[in-house]
């Protein structure tokens, strides 16, 4: 993995990190309603793609700094948590 991925989330990263939904995350990227990333409309909208095309940039710290956890350390909860549900 190269240092440039290290340092940002997919949406799909950044929705579980927080406990929201990648619709949730891709709204309030787009509506600048986080105080961390960015989206870009790389696709105007049409009838067959009402929506558009939406490009997202998630910087790693900022996300971490918002959460209040790195996503290393909120990693080794989520293993140790699902080691614990599959054990019962």
């Amino acid at each position: 993995m190269e240092k440039e991925e290290i340092l940002k989330l997919s949406v799909k990263e950044c929705a579980e990190f927080m406990n929201k939904s990648q619709p949730y995350i891709r709204k309030g990227l787009s509506n600048k309603r986080f105080p961390f990333g960015s989206a870009v409309q790389t696709k105007e909208p049409t009838p067959e793609n009402p929506e558009g095309n939406w490009d997202y940039h998630i910087p790693l710290i900022p996300v971490e700094q918002y959460m209040g956890i790195s996503y290393e350390e909120w990693l080794k909860i989520k293993r140790v948590w699902l080691n614990y549900e599959t054990t019962f």
